[in-house]
C-alpha cells in the first residue's frame, strides 16, 4: 500500500439549508487502502461519499483524486464545458455502489455490466461482452449472466452492481451501505465480494453498519457524528480501544 494519498479531502463542508451535514472534513486515503466509515444515521457518512463523487456539490474544501482537483464547472460557458468534460472523466475513475442496486430492469445482468463498456469506454461489442462476462465470473454470477434483475436475488443484484462499477476500472470504489437493503442471509455473499476486492488491493471507502467487516477487513476506520470525524485510526485500534466517548457509546449499543 502506497503512502501517497490516492484520495485527499481537505476542509470539506456541505450544508442543506441551515443543516450542516459535513463540517471541516479532512481525510487522506492511500492507494490500496480500505477505509470503513461508521457512525449513527444522519452523521454525514453518505453525504461524504456523494461529495467525493460529486453527486452533491461541496460548499467548501478541496477533493483531489490522484493529485488532480475534482471541481464543479464554473466560469463562462466554454470554460464550464471543458471543466464538465474533465469532471465526467474524473467520475469514471470513481466507482460507486449504492444501497439500492439501481440496475436497468430491462437489461440482463450481462447487459447491465456491458452498457458502460460500450457507451462510456467505447469498447468493441465482442471485447465489452467478454470483459463483462469476466467481471460476472469474478463476482460469482457468470451462470446468471442472461437473467434479468427481477429473476435475481437482492444479493445477486448487488453483486451485478459491483461488477458494473468495476467495469470502468476505477481507481477508487465507494460503497454506500451496500448491504443495508439485503435480507440477513444475503449480506454475506456481498461482503465476501467486497472482502475479495480489498484483498486484491482495490482502494475503497465503505460506509457500513457491518461492524465485523469494518474491524476485520478495513485498514482504517473513521467514526463520524453530526458531520464531523470524531475518531480516525487503524480499524482494530478504533474498535478495541476507542478514545472518543461518543464512539464508545455508539459501540456499546451494537
Amino acid at each position: 500500500m502506497s503512502s501517497t494519498p490516492l484520495l485527499s479531502v481537505s476542509h470539506l463542508e456541505k450544508s442543506f439549508g441551515d443543516i450542516k451535514v459535513l463540517d471541516d472534513i479532512n481525510l487522506d486515503v492511500a492507494k490500496g487502502e480500505t477505509v470503513a466509515i461508521i457512525g449513527p444515521s444522519g452523521s454525514g457518512k453518505s453525504s461524504l461519499l456523494r461529495c467525493i463523487n460529486h453527486l452533491e456539490t461541496p460548499d467548501a474544501g478541496t477533493i483531489r483524486l490522484d493529485g488532480e482537483v475534482i471541481s464543479t464547472p464554473t466560469g463562462g460557458w466554454r470554460k464550464a464545458l471543458q471543466q464538465h468534460a474533465r469532471l465526467r472523466g474524473q467520475r469514471t475513475q470513481i466507482g460507486m455502489v449504492f444501497q439500492h442496486y439501481n440496475l436497468f430492469p430491462h437489461m440482463t445482468a450481462l447487459g447491465n455490466v456491458t452498457e458502460g463498456l460500450l457507451y462510456i469506454r467505447k469498447l468493441p461489442p465482442a471485447e465489452a461482452r467478454q470483459r463483462a462476462l469476466d467481471l460476472l465470473e469474478r463476482v460469482g454470477l457468470a451462470e446468471r449472466a442472461n437473467l434479468y434483475p427481477k429473476n435475481l436475488s437482492g444479493g445477486q443484484q448487488q453483486r451485478v452492481a459491483i461488477a458494473r462499477a468495476m467495469a470502468m476500472e476505477p481507481k477508487l470504489m465507494l460503497f454506500d451501505e451496500a448491504t443495508a437493503a439485503l435480507d440477513p442471509e444475503l449480506v454475506k455473499e456481498v461482503l465476501q465480494v467486497m472482502r475479495s476486492l480489498a484483498e486484491q488491493g482495490m482502494t475503497m471507502l465503505v460506509v457500513t453498519h457491518e461492524m465485523r467487516f469494518a474491524r476485520e477487513v478495513a485498514d482504517t476506520c473513521i467514526f463520524m457524528d453530526q458531520g464531523r470525524i470524531l475518531e480516525h485510526g487503524p480499524a482494530r485500534d478504533i474498535f478495541d480501544n476507542p478514545r472518543n466517548e461518543r464512539m464508545r457509546r455508539f459501540l456499546s449499543h451494537i
